[in-house]
């Protein structure tokens, strides 16, 4: 008789930017040891999009939703020549365009962050990416845990650091903070004009530099006077851990959801 599963939620840390890549080594690397069939799901909080571009340009960016309708998005050039992308079923593909040769039409359909279908005459483009990230390097996997499992995923699959842990034990992440994350990513992230002042307590995320996504507590700012009038030093509370950093560049945004807080609260030292 086959073994009852005890799936549950934890958190690896994983290299920032490559949550997509270290999802595909985990399922990879789980198949081949024959440990794929204790994970349930591994979710990145993150919204997947298809990016639409004629040059460098921008036209059009549409979620890849599991339950969007079938959709047709028009790019058009510089000349006006057009080339018609159709969604569904979360796949990307060229249906016609107005280009000479038509050799596009037989690109294959594409279906995962990274990947691009291009008209290379008339530069009209699309690609798939991760867009929306809510905790940047870090994914969630649903997995019945134990000793095996736990120690191949935080040596042999590159990408992944280790599991977010209390002390030496893994730490859990309850059904309703994972559901409350997809809730959030479906609605869509609300964006919100930057402010030239932060006060002590509101919540930030950072827009550029090696920090770039990472949210967090404001707990401290002063000026230098070197940069009085360039840059304020802040010290911010990251999700996981206390770092203090000097920024030149952050937004306020509305309160997260309860996962947030609880994350600082049990922050680890």
């Amino acid at each position: 008789m086959e073994k009852e599963r005890n799936y549950k939620w934890y958190t690896l840390h994983v290299q920032s930017g490559f949550e997509d890549i270290a999802k595909e080594n985990l399922i990879e690397v789980l198949t081949t040891e024959g440990l794929i069939d204790k994970v349930k799901e591994i979710f990145i909080p993150a919204r997947m999009k298809a990016l639409f571009y004629t040059k460098r340009k921008k036209v059009a960016e549409v979620p890849l939703d599991e339950d969007r309708e079938r959709e047709e998005v028009v790019v058009e050039n510089d000349q006006g020549k057009k080339t018609y992308f159709t969604i569904s079923d979360k796949k990307v593909w060229i249906e016609n365009c107005e280009c000479k040769t038509k050799k596009c039409l037989s690109n294959p359909p594409i279906s995962k962050p990274r990947q691009k279908l291009k008209c290379s005459s008339l530069r009209n483009r699309a690609q798939i990416e991760l867009r929306d990230k809510l905790f940047p390097g870090y994914i969630f996997i649903n997995c019945d845990l134990d000793e095996k499992l736990m120690t191949t995923i935080k040596y042999k699959v590159p990408r992944v650091l280790d599991f977010v842990r209390a002390g030496n034990e893994p730490l859990e992440v309850s059904e309703k903070e994972i559901q409350a994350i997809k809730d959030k990513l479906k609605k869509g992230i609300i964006k919100v004009s930057k402010k030239s002042a932060f006060e002590v307590g509101e919540k930030v995320r950072i827009k550029e530099g090696p920090f770039v996504g990472f949210e967090g507590v404001l707990i401290n700012t002063f000026k230098t006077f070197e940069s009085l009038y360039k840059s304020k030093r802040v010290s911010f509370e990251t999700i996981f851990s206390s770092i203090p950093i000097s920024i030149s560049s952050c937004i306020n945004f509305p309160p997260a959801p309860c996962i947030l807080v609880i994350f600082i609260i049990i922050s680890l030292k």
